[in-house]
């Protein structure tokens, strides 16, 4: 099992960017990759490109976010009703 260091910073995980990226991208959305990144490095300058990659690679791995011609879209799916729709 992969255990945290007791002095990891949270908001520098992977999950945690990711939520800040939806965050962005539920106020204009779809958004231009530049555009997102720029907002992404303004949150936190401890933030980089690496970890603005591996969060939107997170999202896209679990169905959160789509892309086309460079923008970034959030997923938005109907609620399921049923177990068997």
């Amino acid at each position: 099992m992969a255990l945290l260091h007791p002095e990891s910073d949270l908001s520098l995980s992977v999950v945690a960017m990711g939520a800040g990226l939806l965050k962005i991208l539920s106020k204009k959305s779809p958004i231009m990759i530049d555009d997102l990144l720029a907002s992404f490095l303004k949150q936190d300058p401890r933030r980089t490109i690496v970890n603005f990659y591996s969060s939107l690679e997170f999202l896209y791995t679990i169905g959160a976010i789509e892309h086309e011609h460079y923008h970034i879209t959030i997923c938005r799916y109907q609620t399921q009703t049923d177990i068997f729709d």
